[in-house]
């Protein structure tokens, strides 16, 4: 019994740990016209986000490398994605600069947000790419 007792209270326990664990208050940053902004969420949030965007950036990629053959047709498929779904920003509109998944979802981003995308997207099909 006592036994039994100390397996539920130790379940308890965890169970209250990790919950208290997940509502803890972290920072993600976004920048809206060229001015940083710091918002606090939960962490179980942020990483609900993260899992969010991985797997969507993983479909997307499949989406569109689909087919071909080596890494060359590849970057070709994402740099014509990138240039036929990415628009330029229009000057009205805020430059919101946050999470590359978000360009994506916006459908439009300013020149280094372009170049975000295709890196990305290079990356996550298994292609080293970076910009400077």
């Amino acid at each position: 019994m006592k036994r039994k007792l100390s397996k539920i209270l130790f379940l308890v326990l965890g169970v209250a740990g990790i919950f208290i664990l997940l509502n803890l208050s972290v920072t993600t940053r976004q920048g809206i016209d060229h001015k940083l902004y710091y918002i606090k969420i939960p962490l179980y949030l942020k990483t609900l986000d993260f899992f969010d965007r991985y797997y969507n950036y993983r479909e997307l990629v499949k989406r569109i490398v689909q087919g071909t053959n080596n890494d060359e047709e590849k970057v070709m498929r994402i740099f014509s994605w990138t240039h036929n779904n990415i628009r330029k920003a229009p000057k009205e509109l805020p430059i919101v600069d946050d999470h590359v998944w978000h360009i994506i979802v916006r459908g439009y981003g300013v020149n280094d947000q372009f170049h975000d995308v295709f890196t990305a997207l290079c990356n996550i099909a298994g292609i080293d790419a970076f910009f400077l």
